[in-house]
């Protein structure tokens, strides 16, 4: 089956074997039976894909990794997610991880990241659903985890997502803007990507 991916993405394979298990006391073990499939994809708009199948040719596909960065140099932006028995075509992506992070931080004061859907002052919007850190110093970078479909649910409502830098005065040193229709991107192409690698697994097995 030859698959056609968008024109804006560039596909890469990149397959290796893989000989390693990790038995319950925590030691690594050697396992021949082992193996992994991974599949990458660049995007000049949306960043860098990739896709691994992690599988055993005894006991069948175990569970499939993907993982997206943003292609922003600030703030970085990143996904992470952890499938078990996915079916082609619907993966459940509301229980990934969202990281941001920022370098080069400048402030005195003690700072957070806030993600809402408001620009500015968040009080301007109400009682809106935003996630925030706790203040701390920076010492340079600030990093933030939350869930990412707690993240897309709240930018759904005006379309956009505001990641601010603030201090413990109440400034907000810094503002970015991620449109929710980012993110989403995001999951359509993942999953042309994971549904790739799953469809050459099953295909190839441990040759792939």
């Amino acid at each position: 089956m030859h698959r056609r991916h968008s024109q804006h993405l560039i596909a890469f394979a990149a397959f290796a074997p893989v000989a390693i298990a990790t038995p319950a006391n925590g030691s690594v073990v050697f396992d021949p039976n082992a193996y992994h499939c991974s599949e990458e994809l660049k995007s000049a708009e949306l960043g860098w894909f990739q896709a691994t199948i992690f599988a055993n040719k005894k006991h069948g596909v175990q569970f499939i990794e993907s993982q997206w960065r943003s292609g922003l140099k600030t703030p970085r932006i990143k996904g992470f997610w952890r499938h078990r028995n996915y079916k082609l075509g619907s993966p459940d992506f509301g229980l990934g991880n969202f990281t941001v992070s920022y370098n080069a931080i400048d402030s005195k004061n003690k700072v957070r990241i806030q993600i809402g859907d408001c620009y500015g002052n968040q009080n301007v919007c109400g009682r809106g659903t935003d996630y925030a850190t706790d203040f701390r110093h920076a010492d340079g970078s600030l990093y933030a985890p939350a869930n990412w479909g707690a993240v897309v649910s709240i930018g759904r409502g005006r379309g956009d997502l505001y990641i601010q830098i603030q201090d413990e005065t109440g400034a907000v040193l810094r503002e970015d803007k991620l449109p929710v229709a980012t993110l989403l991107a995001v999951e359509k192409e993942m999953t042309r990507l994971m549904d790739f690698a799953s469809e050459k697994e099953a295909r190839l097995k441990d040759q792939c």
